[in-house]
């Protein structure tokens, strides 16, 4: 592999039981069998030299002589063999997604969004997008912290209790305050414009994001275990227990400039359709669509989807 992925989302289950599918049967896991060998061998061997003189008339000749001499000799070997063997296991893990990916391919089964698609297709989207969390949404947004922290520390209950503190001084006559208690008095008065200030920022800021706190809260409701990934053309509700990354960590990916890829099944496109409960009867076909009706609607106020929109369940998301 020339190059390393960031994996920000991954669904082993998903992604196991499709390989399971297409191989009938998934191997997470290969063995590799490393043999070695060696050869130990013994030889032995024996000789001898056997020699003597022969004298005989042979007819016709003269009597003579004759030497012989000759070698024998006998050897054995014997041989043994050793061998030991060595296991190397490869585990899929994150790979198994670009193993799925090249399964796809080369049955040609994963479309873009360049092409045509149906539902049920896999696809692959590479695109910028963001993270809409709608949990943080709610907690960043609650209306007495906002009010709190908004207006730098200072609280209803500090103020009432300043203010009584300088009613009580104003009916007492400045003349019979001695220099001290008059400076004191100047000093109260001045803190408790400061707070009157502040605690009204705090509250015009949390009555501007009233709104975004009842989207929060409900986003919430209805995606308690589910974080929005919003694309450029599509949106992927992602199960918060495969991301890779916590909820502060998912926040270093707002305004992120780099483009990512979603790998997928494509499930539906959206529809943004007038009120299905604006008449006077509402059948049971109706209710059925409540949920998806409540939720475009909310999202699409938002920007958050647009008519035709993809709508893709996740199966892995990575920066490449």
């Amino acid at each position: 592999m020339s190059y390393l992925r960031e994996y920000l989302y991954i669904d082993n289950i998903e992604i196991n039981s499709i390989l399971a599918q297409i191989n009938e049967g998934l191997n997470q896991k290969t063995t590799r069998a490393q043999k070695h060998q060696e050869i130990r061998e013994l030889s032995h061997s024996q000789s001898a030299n056997i020699g003597g003189e022969a004298k005989g008339k042979v007819p016709f000749l003269a009597e003579g002589g004759v030497n012989t001499s000759a070698q024998a000799g006998r050897g054995t070997n014997h041989g043994k063999s050793d061998s030991t063997e060595d296991l190397v296991e490869s585990v899929y893990n994150d790979y198994g997604v670009e193993v799925l990916e090249n399964e796809l391919k080369s049955q040609d089964l994963l479309r873009t969004d360049h092409e045509d698609l149906r539902y049920g297709d896999f696809v692959t989207f590479k695109q910028k997008f963001i993270v809409v969390d709608f949990s943080v949404i709610e907690a960043l947004t609650n209306q007495t912290m906002i009010k709190e922290t908004m207006s730098q520390g200072d609280t209803e209950s500090e103020f009432q209790r300043l203010r009584a503190t300088i009613q009580k001084q104003e009916k007492k006559s400045r003349h019979n305050m001695n220099e001290k208690e008059k400076a004191l008095f100047e000093q109260r008065k001045a803190q408790l414009n400061s707070m009157t200030e502040n605690i009204q920022q705090g509250e015009d800021i949390a009555y501007n994001t009233k709104s975004v706190h009842a989207f929060g809260e409900l986003g919430n409701a209805i995606f308690n275990d589910s974080v929005l990934v919003r694309g450029e053309n599509y949106n992927a509700y992602c199960e918060r227990k495969h991301f890779r990354l916590n909820k502060i960590q998912l926040s270093m990916l707002q305004n992120n400039t780099r483009s990512g890829t979603i790998l997928g099944v494509l499930e539906n496109r959206t529809r943004l359709i007038d009120n299905p409960f604006s008449g006077d009867d509402i059948s049971g076909k109706d209710l059925a669509k409540i949920d998806s009706y409540f939720l475009n609607t909310i999202l699409s106020n938002f920007n958050l989807l647009k008519d035709n929109d993809f709508m893709i369940k996740p199966l892995a998301i990575y920066f490449s």
